[in-house]
């Protein structure tokens, strides 16, 4: 009964909201003090001090919750000499103060002996997890704000940013529970948002870094074509050994999709038509909150 099953969604949706209270503009502002820092910043203090080959063998899948992302990562795992570690929260915390600090409109830093232990430390924080593996993948999908952050300190890093439909990635987050970690999900304006966020930050890391940095895969391409955008994953990387479907899935990943990736890729997650009724208004948002950060 999907118009009872939606009007379920709904209330536990407007339960979580209740129960966190918290501004969806908090993201919006992290994401505004982030871009507005770093669209002054100048590295060239900076350049060449730390060793281009730190980090490397670093792989950062990320984009939003829902797009794909632990997908790339069951993929990932089938490579030989490569770790899947999961969804790592070091850099949120690490640099939360940070951010924090910027959005009051205070200075930060971001000297060289500041970037060398951030580094330093991230590369202790895994080493356990990912042992003499040449590749280790680290699928936080928030790690899109800490872009810059990260190249500054892991100058070797390299980044798979997933991207999925919008409508398609909204019905996906507001029918997960994530009533702890991820508020702006129990709210499709909160969700339209964060996709806006995310959008022009990438975009704004686009800029800066080249092709070679980033590598974008699309939900859709990746559902319809698994083994052609497998070959561009292990193209980007120099990946050794080729992709084996079968063995994606052994891969377990302890996040919201844990489930899925156990199972063959499918297509049914695209071209959604769940909460048709929500979904003009939506869209609305979205174009809104996307002139927002055109101003």
């Amino acid at each position: 009964n999907r118009k009872l099953s939606e009007e379920y969604y709904t209330k536990a949706n407007k339960v979580i909201s209740d129960m966190q209270r918290e501004s969806i503009f908090i993201r919006q502002k992290f994401s505004k003090s982030i871009y507005e820092f770093f669209r002054e910043f100048d590295p060239k203090d900076l350049e060449g001090k730390i060793d281009n080959q730190k980090g490397e063998g670093l792989i950062f899948v990320l984009g939003m919750p829902r797009s794909g992302t632990t997908l790339v990562e069951s993929i990932l795992s089938t490579a030989q000499d490569l770790k899947p570690g999961g969804e790592k929260s070091f850099f949120s915390l690490q640099l939360f103060q940070n951010i924090t600090s910027l959005v009051n409109g205070n200075e930060i830093d971001l000297s060289l002996d500041f970037l060398n232990s951030l580094g330093d430390r991230y590369l202790e924080h895994i080493q356990s997890q990912r042992g003499e593996s040449r590749f280790f993948v680290d699928k936080l999908p928030e790690n899109y704000l800490y872009i810059q952050f990260i190249k500054l300190c892991l100058p070797g890093a390299k980044f798979i940013h997933c991207n999925r439909d919008p409508w398609d990635n909204a019905i996906s987050l507001f029918k997960q529970n994530y009533s702890i970690n991820i508020f702006y999900a129990s709210s499709f304006f909160g969700i339209a948002t964060e996709i806006a966020n995310q959008e022009f930050l990438m975009n704004f890391w686009k800029q800066i870094y080249p092709k070679e940095d980033i590598l974008t895969l699309n939900y859709e391409d990746l559902t319809a074509n698994e083994m052609s955008s497998a070959e561009q994953i292990w193209k980007f990387f120099g990946l050794e050994g080729g992709y084996d479907p079968a063995k994606r899935k052994d891969y377990v990943g302890y996040t919201a999709s844990m489930q899925q990736v156990t199972k063959d890729v499918y297509t049914t997650s695209v071209g959604k038509d769940d909460f048709s009724a929500k979904k003009e208004e939506f869209i609305s948002d979205l174009s809104n909150q996307r002139e927002f950060w055109q101003r």
